[in-house]
């Protein structure tokens, strides 16, 4: 009974009719020969990339959480309250306006998120949370109540920075032909571009939300290498089995300009130049946009620092 509800639920509503969907045409796209070759050569060196790279992954230092409160205030607060937690005290009687704002945000997209599943609970296709926009989603909200100063924020959100180009390739090459309910083609949109702007709006809360050095490319490489290992260690089997064209991992999507027998080659080949290229920038520009807003809004509010 729950295998068969789970079999409903995710795949009960996959229309292989529908181009680039899936199904027998979608799975004999490539020879099973060149599918096993491709794989044998970008998983061992993805594998390579992940052994090479960890060793010069910039880490950061952990900080404290505490914030600077008046010697007053301290001295009064310490007297019934230990002192390391004077601060986590004052932060849930009056929550600073920034802890507002960021918890507004993340009301918001979780609201689309969960618009987003009832859709998919509804056509029966939640099989496609598989697909990495999702995954980043996912991380995202999480980013969004982690600790911000603790070193594992930080390397979760600098991943992160990998996985959001996916949403501007998906919102320049937009496939649209799968969404047919009504309001399926705006949450595609609001929730790849909210993918795209949350990381700007961690950036500008700062703490450990910060990318790493402009020369490093460890992080890169590391990055991009466990993307393709999730892409064919993890969605291409569960693809061919399934014959749900999971990210585009069996056939190319309606709209991808590289469209032939080798478009994972090229895929392959121009992701790991455009993604890295499009992060560094993102990030550099990020810091730009984030001096103008404190230029307009004023300082950055109650930002973290060292404890004393």
């Amino acid at each position: 009974m729950l295998s068969h509800l789970l079999y409903e639920f995710t795949l009960g509503g996959v229309n292989h009719s529908i181009p680039g969907n899936g199904g027998p045409d979608c799975l004999n796209y490539i020879p099973l020969w060149q599918r096993a070759l491709e794989t044998l050569v970008i998983v061992p060196l993805s594998f390579y990339g992940l052994y090479a790279c960890y060793p010069h992954l910039e880490y950061p230092e952990e900080k404290s959480c505490k914030k600077k409160m008046s010697a007053e205030v301290r001295a009064m607060l310490s007297q019934k309250l230990p002192l390391n937690n004077v601060g986590e005290v004052l932060d849930r009687v009056h929550p600073p306006p920034r802890e507002i704002f960021k918890q507004y945000v993340f009301n918001v997209y979780l609201v689309v998120f969960l618009v987003e599943f009832i859709y998919k609970f509804y056509t029966k296709t939640g099989i496609f949370f598989l697909n990495p926009c999702h995954i980043t989603t996912s991380l995202q909200l999480l980013l969004l109540k982690m600790p911000e100063n603790h070193p594992l924020t930080t390397q979760l959100f600098r991943f992160n920075m990998y996985t959001m180009p996916g949403a501007l390739i998906a919102l320049a090459f937009p496939i649209l032909n799968t969404r047919q309910m009504v309001g399926e083609v705006f949450i595609y949109f609001l929730q790849h571009t909210l993918i795209v702007l949350v990381p700007l709006y961690l950036i500008y809360l700062g703490a450990g939300f910060n990318p790493e050095s402009s020369s490093n490319y460890a992080w890169p490489v590391f990055s991009m290498s466990v993307l393709l290992l999730y892409h064919f260690v993890i969605l291409q089997p569960i693809s061919f089995i399934t014959h749900v064209n999971l990210n585009c991992i069996l056939c190319p999507g309606v709209s991808d300009p590289f469209a032939g027998r080798f478009y994972r080659l090229c895929a392959v080949c121009h992701q790991f130049l455009v993604v890295p290229l499009v992060t560094k920038l993102y990030a550099f520009s990020s810091f730009y946009v984030v001096s103008v807003a404190e230029i307009c809004l004023g300082e950055r509010p109650a930002k973290l620092e060292k404890s004393e």
